[in-house]
């Protein structure tokens, strides 16, 4: 109606959280460009409310909501690819409806990856054997820092360090891959967390990651209490992306600091051999089409993409 009138506004925002039984499957048959997996959600919303989320604090909030699993089963049926991406904010936040859901896809000839957390991955072994007979070939997991008391100011209350490897390993043991994300310059990491991280990335022998400096995204409480302490560097929006820039001042170590210890675990994750080496494992625990291409994408196109974001910098 707005549009229609020429009086649209600067922001419409959602009064109350959406009734998920009522979203429609998306008209993919519009969609021209081909995608590697194709997007689903079966849930919206968070309610751990990490400090540095803007998915939580700005967009789908901390109401954890699910879509009746009829409908998430009907709109994959008539998915023509075969990998599918879940862009759920976790599939560990309802167990037992992720345990239904992954139930439901056995059979339908689908891999999918999806995110999952630290506190249920390390101790479900039925969720995950039930997510290896669904299809899952990779859980995505935001292990952000490897100091605890990094966690503890940012309120990831799903990760406890001590559990990482533990958590790993036992994926792996369940046939899936493991990707890791990461994030440095909080105000909780020391000079150390880049050798730390990069020896628990060896050690747990990751098969892909995502390193990034930390983004104080505007709507997160994180922004707010850098903003009032004046780290804040520019409110140029279109810097706020990861790994390209630093737009706040780190408090234990200088941007250049920040910078150069993300580009030595770079180089070291990215060296031929180390690639090699995932490979080697990948291979081993399943040998299939659709994971060597991921494998391919994941590690060798990234070493060039990141190698290319070194050059730049």
């Amino acid at each position: 109606m707005d549009f229609e009138i020429g009086k649209l506004k600067p922001f419409y925002r959602q009064t109350e959280p959406v009734d998920l039984k009522k979203i429609p499957s998306p008209r993919r048959d519009i969609i021209k460009r081909s995608f590697i997996a194709s997007p689903v959600q079966s849930s919206r919303g968070c309610p751990y409310g990490c400090k540095f989320c803007s998915l939580t604090n700005s967009v789908h909030g901390k109401i954890h909501r699910t879509r009746p699993i009829e409908c998430v089963v009907n709109e994959i049926k008539n998915i023509n690819q075969k990998l599918l991406n879940f862009f759920d904010p976790s599939l560990t936040i309802n167990v037992e409806y992720t345990k239904t859901l992954f139930k439901a896809l056995k059979g339908m000839n689908k891999k999918f990856f999806c995110l999952g957390n630290v506190d249920v991955l390390c101790k479900d072994d039925e969720l995950l054997m039930l997510a290896k007979e669904a299809g899952c070939i990779q859980w995505h997991i935001g292990f952000e820092s490897i100091s605890q008391h990094s966690l503890e100011k940012i309120g990831k209350k799903t990760n406890t360090v001590e559990n990482y490897l533990k958590t790993v390993k036992k994926i792996h043991r369940y046939g899936m891959n493991v990707h890791g994300f990461f994030i440095f310059g909080l105000d909780g990491d020391k000079k150390d967390v880049f050798d730390e991280t990069l020896k628990f990335i060896m050690e747990s022998k990751l098969d892909s990651v995502d390193l990034n400096t930390f983004i104080p995204f505007p709507g997160t409480p994180l922004y707010e209490e850098l903003s009032k302490q004046g780290r804040i560097l520019t409110k140029d929006w279109s810097k706020y992306r990861f790994q390209k820039n630093i737009v706040f001042t780190p408090k234990n170590f200088s941007e250049l600091e920040l910078h150069e210890g993300i580009i030595k675990i770079f180089k070291n994750y990215y060296s031929f051999k180390n690639i090699i080496k995932r490979f080697l494992n990948i291979v081993h625990r399943d040998f299939s089409f659709i994971n060597l291409t991921l494998f391919v994408i994941e590690n060798v196109i990234s070493r060039y993409y990141f190698l290319k974001l070194i050059k730049k910098s």
